[in-house]
């Protein structure tokens, strides 16, 4: 999570009155749990692409693999 993100999170919450102050964190945590989890696989499929691209160049200059 990007500083940046929290930041903006943050400045939206202020203004949100909390009927239920737990169940209002319970959801903010779920929500950071899976902006976190996309961004970890949005970093997986950048590498597994780099990887792809490398495989592709070595195959077209004549490699085995």
């Amino acid at each position: 999570m990007t500083f940046l993100n929290l930041k903006k999170i943050h400045a939206f919450l202020e203004h949100v009155p909390v009927v239920f102050p737990e169940l209002v964190e319970q959801r903010i945590q779920q929500l950071l749990n899976q902006i976190q989890t996309l961004e970890e696989e949005g970093r997986t499929l950048s590498r597994d692409r780099e990887d792809l691209i490398v495989r592709m160049a070595f195959r077209i200059r004549g490699g085995n693999n």
